[in-house]
């Protein structure tokens, strides 16, 4: 497959491993299928900003999708279940078993969804967790960040 770039510098090879993992393979399965070996895979999700980056924004995107079709489907299920709450002949303990698990999947479908970080996010997420506690501040270190981004915009355009 030829190096097309695209938004990023990723190929087109690391947006079908993307879609992979987003779709749920393991990272074993969508490594193979997209061409690359189980390691650069893990590299890249652990190690590449852009990656991480596109990465989260998908499984972001993703969600949200999935929430929209679900909806519906909720708001059904909330129906009957309200249903359930108010009938008098349903025993107490069935109707708080259902008030609680109600409540427990609000937060799950309707509770506000992290946002995809930026490469520039990521580059900082990452630095700040390689920053030794003894000799660096707790903020931003801009040079290492800096370097983080350059390393993987160069790590994409080399071969495997």
């Amino acid at each position: 497959m030829t190096k097309t770039h695209t938004t990023g510098g990723l190929t087109e090879k690391h947006h079908r491993l993307i879609e992979l993992l987003v779709s749920g393979s393991s990272v074993t399965d969508a490594a193979a299928e997209s061409g690359f070996s189980r390691a650069w895979a893990q590299h890249l999700m652990s190690d590449n900003v852009f990656f991480i980056a596109e990465l989260e924004r998908r499984r972001h995107e993703s969600l949200m999708e999935l929430r929209d079709r679900l909806r519906e489907t909720v708001l059904t299920a909330a129906s009957a279940s309200m249903e359930l709450l108010r009938d008098e002949t349903v025993s107490p303990a069935t109707r708080l078993q259902c008030a609680c698990s109600i409540l427990g999947k609000l937060e799950r479908y309707f509770g506000e969804a992290k946002p995809p970080r930026t490469p520039e996010d990521v580059a900082g997420d990452v630095s700040r967790l390689r920053q030794s506690e003894l000799f660096r501040s707790l903020g931003e270190d801009e040079r290492e960040k800096a370097e983080l981004i350059e390393r993987s915009k160069t790590e994409l355009n080399e071969e495997e």
